[in-house]
């Protein structure tokens, strides 16, 4: 064992407190599992309601001061729209990047900021099934309407109280009981 700066044991504390398999775990008990949504095409006059579900959480390490991760969200995407009493199916495979940057608090706090998502951001690739699907693909936009609602509920599932809750990590209580435990 050998002494170290106080920044270096402080860069070195944050990696391993904020370690990609950490955000890994915390990621996918926030994102993973089910996601349903309706989109409305056409000025509206057209619904299409979707089910999927996030299948993994891919984490790569960016930089280190400050510490940054992309954490990238891959989901299946099933999509219904209806025209004229019509079903047409889509299926689609989505990767949500998120951006994440983690600073340090003087009341000895890390915060984890995640960048919002846009549409253009989101990759899906969306499989009409049918001839029919497909032109309503292209008169319709579907995948574009699609990345565009899939923004925003990401935002608003990253912005939510519980999310917010787990991007706050408070160290300094986690020290005083393991002071208070060694103090017996």
């Amino acid at each position: 064992m050998s002494d170290l700066s106080y920044g270096d044991f402080g860069r070195l504390f944050v990696r391993h407190v904020v370690s990609p398999e950490r955000v890994r775990e915390t990621m996918w008990s926030l994102a993973g599992g089910e996601l349903s949504t309706s989109i409305r095409l056409a000025g509206g006059v057209v619904r299409a309601d979707g089910q999927g579900e996030v299948t993994d959480v891919s984490v790569e390490h960016r930089s280190e001061e400050p510490m940054a991760y992309r954490v990238t969200l891959h989901a299946s995407l099933a999509l219904l729209v209806r025209v004229a009493g019509v079903p047409n199916r889509y299926l689609g495979d989505l990767r949500i990047p998120l951006e994440l940057r983690v600073s340090t608090k003087d009341d000895l706090s890390l915060a984890i900021d995640i960048a919002d998502v846009t549409a253009d951001d989101i990759n899906l690739d969306l499989r009409p099934e049918g001839a029919a699907a497909s032109f309503i693909e292209q008169i319709g936009q579907v995948n574009a309407q699609a990345r565009r609602e899939v923004a925003g509920i990401v935002n608003k599932r990253k912005d939510a109280p519980e999310a917010m809750a787990v991007r706050r990590i408070d160290v300094g209580p986690a020290i005083d009981a393991e002071w208070q435990r060694r103090q017996g």
